[in-house]
């Protein structure tokens, strides 16, 4: 009876997580239409129409993932003031609330400094700092450039996830089960082992994958983009020589050193090259002086 009853189970479990994908889209079908269904006369099979982002009493709720971005001009001398404000922020609220992906200030002249933070944020709590985000840049003489809001739909995925996970479950439950039935023999006890690590391996992936789409609706992902204004206009009509007197120095510095490695590299040939100079002139002329000599 167990050699017979083993296999079976073995080849039901497998049929179960491979038709899981398709079970789970029909379940979810079946909850949604279901409020329909309960006011409807009983009439014949017939094709559904889908409908899309239509949410009815009595159907799942939907599970988004927002992403928010912002860019702000702000004053270069205030700019890394305020964005380092937002980190302090984020890290006061607590990791359930804010937490701090990446936070950079790029500074490239006085007048060129941007800054960039990724962070992730409890939907209910920025729904609130965000106000405070705008009065801070505007209470340092900036202002917002743009905002993007978008959002995704991770109903069907978390809920295909969860409906996986459970026949996962199952399945290793009744393999657990088979390894303490008696009579086994040692062939069929290692089938059940291979087969029970295969399902706990996909037990451990779906529960990762599901947690952290979970994580994405529960933690909006919040992108800020700090840059400095753009100076309108010169300070004065003498900006140009100010300019050059203060870049007189290594303008100096910069040619003194080319021509330090002009001399560093003609020095060796001039060596060389001077006393072969010297001989061959020297050659020259008494090769020219035997010639003019009168003939006696």
């Amino acid at each position: 009876m167990t050699k017979f009853f083993l296999p079976l189970v073995l080849s039901v479990g497998l049929l179960l997580n491979a038709c899981t994908d398709d079970k789970t889209h029909t379940a979810f079908i079946e909850v949604q239409s279901a409020p329909e269904a309960a006011s409807m006369v009983p009439m014949r099979s017939r094709a559904i129409p889908r409908r899309e982002n239509v949410v009815k009493p009595g159907s799942p709720t939907r599970m988004l993932a927002f992403r928010y971005a912002f860019s702000f001009a702000i004053p270069a001398r205030k700019l890394e003031q305020v964005s380092q404000k937002v980190v302090q922020d984020c890290m006061v609220a607590g990791l359930d609330r804010c937490q701090i992906v990446n936070s950079s200030v790029n500074e490239y002249s006085p007048d060129q400094v941007s800054a960039n933070i990724l962070m992730r944020v409890e939907p209910k709590w920025f729904e609130e700092y965000r106000k405070e985000l705008v009065s801070s840049s505007q209470a340092a003489g900036g202002k917002i450039t743009s905002t993007n809001v978008s959002a995704e739909d991770l109903t069907l995925a978390i809920t295909d996830g969860d409906a996986k996970l459970q026949s996962l479950l199952v399945l290793r439950t009744r393999l657990l089960s088979l390894l303490q039935t008696r009579g086994s023999t040692v062939k069929d006890l290692i089938s059940v082992e291979r087969e029970l690590a295969r399902v706990q391996g996909q037990i451990e992936s779906s529960t990762a994958r599901v947690r952290v789409l979970k994580t994405r609706v529960s933690m909006s992902e919040v992108r800020l983009d700090y840059q400095s204004k753009a100076v309108i206009a010169g300070q004065s009509a003498f900006q140009p020589i100010l300019s050059a007197l203060t870049d007189f120095v290594g303008t100096v510095a910069y040619g003194l050193a080319n021509l330090i490695r002009f001399v560093a590299v003609t020095l060796p040939w001039m060596v060389v090259g001077v006393p072969v100079l010297w001989v061959l002139a020297r050659l020259w002329r008494r090769r020219g002086a035997g010639k003019k000599k009168p003939k006696s």
